[in-house]
């Protein structure tokens, strides 16, 4: 098993017939150039179960709680298609995300992030990135024709199976409060999905969107060797090494250092330890979890790093100073974390870690919550959860 990830700024190739993600993690990079960036609130209106839901003020390290079903997840996949957007793979991305097999019909390919599956109601994303507004909608286009369209072709991917009944384009607009793009996402003559840009449409707007990465949690994690091995070595030749062994010593007092080894063309990691030499591999899912993580986190400066359930694969004597590397890894790199979890020891950790690494000021909690057909949100500072944690109140 391994991570797969994307990046925006690759060519998409031609006839591509699905995204291919093999089983346990997933990880997609949407990269953009650009510099410091990060969310300060984000509005959901019909994305997945959101009907309307209000995030007023989000930290650099935000955790996201709730009871299941609350819309944790979807808070994470809805700041990740509002920051990938331009890339027409990104709803592929999203359906793999959640383990869905690649659509064979267009519909059923973004159906799923409208609320109840309902197309007939636009479905918005807005936010305010370092106080820049930021607009995406997507709307039912069944008037749109790709035989008559003076639209520029940006991307052709994914065969599709022709469906018995017509399909129909999603149209789609962005702005970043100076420019506008829009357009159409649409199945040409070739059955390939395509996504088209208006002919006035400005499809460079003023400012670049944040590198932004999502990282699915399942039972067990895998690496991509070459993938881990490069962030790696690019730190290495940045100093930055002796950062990533501190940080797997929470789980492995003894480890004394990390090394790339290459054999018969295979690249991957080893640990190092006072007793023995082994693959990173064969250290356990709770340190590649880690080294993941932390390598993520400082590989990518200025990013939006989402973490879905970020306490999976970690024993609860260690969360305090997981945190606490969390938390001093953001801030060395000036990245915005932002994760989901159902864990009251997670939460409680959290609060001392983070407070270890002098971030608290930078640091809150969002409970999400549901109320019939109304989505709900209690925002906790990071004092306000330190008082409530020391209190035994239920934040969850």
């Amino acid at each position: 098993m391994s991570y797969e990830h994307y990046t925006s700024t690759e060519p998409l190739r031609q006839g591509l017939n699905k995204v291919v993600v093999r089983a346990g993690q997933i990880m997609y990079n949407i990269s953009t150039t650009g510099g410091v960036c990060m969310i300060n609130s984000v509005t959901f209106e019909n994305f997945r179960g959101l009907r309307h839901l209000e995030l007023p003020e989000l930290s650099q390290i935000t955790l996201l709680t709730g009871k299941n079903s609350a819309g944790k997840s979807s808070v994470l996949e809805g700041i990740f298609l509002l920051m990938g957007h331009a890339s027409p793979d990104t709803f592929e991305k999203i359906r793999s995300i959640r383990g869905l097999p690649a659509a064979t019909d267009i519909t059923k390919l973004w159906e799923p992030v409208f609320y109840n599956l309902d197309t007939s109601k636009s479905l918005t994303i807005s936010a305010k990135c370092n106080n820049q507004s930021l607009l995406l909608d997507y709307a039912r286009d069944e008037s749109f024709s790709s035989f008559d369209s003076t639209q520029e072709v940006l991307n052709t991917f994914i065969s599709f199976t022709n469906p018995v009944n017509p399909v129909y384009a999603l149209r789609y607009s962005f702005s970043d409060g100076n420019t506008h793009e829009s357009g159409h996402l649409f199945v040409n003559a070739a059955g390939n999905l395509a996504m088209g840009a208006d002919p006035k449409s400005k499809t460079n707007p003023t400012n670049a969107l944040p590198n932004t990465l999502i990282v699915r949690s399942a039972a067990a994690y895998g690496i991509d060797d070459a993938t881990i091995a490069g962030w790696f070595g690019d730190l290495e030749l940045n100093d930055g090494k002796q950062q990533v062994i501190e940080a797997l010593r929470i789980i492995d007092p003894d480890i004394t250092d990390i090394k790339t080894i290459v054999q018969q063309r295979y690249v991957q990691l080893y640990i190092k330890t006072k007793h023995s030499t082994l693959p990173l591999k064969l250290s356990g899912d709770g340190m590649c979890k880690l080294a993941y993580l932390v390598l993520a986190i400082l590989h990518s400066p200025n990013s939006i790093i989402l973490i879905d359930e970020i306490e999976n694969g970690f024993h609860y004597s260690m969360q305090e100073a997981f945190w606490e590397t969390i938390g001093a890894a953001a801030k060395t790199s000036n990245s915005q974390i932002i994760a989901t979890t159902h864990s009251y020891e997670c939460i409680s950790h959290a609060v001392e870690g983070i407070t270890r690494a002098g971030m608290r000021n930078d640091f809150c909690l969002y409970r999400l919550g549901r109320a019939g057909e109304k989505n709900q949100a209690v925002h906790y500072s990071g004092d306000l959860l330190k008082d409530a944690v020391e209190s035994y109140m239920e934040v969850r």
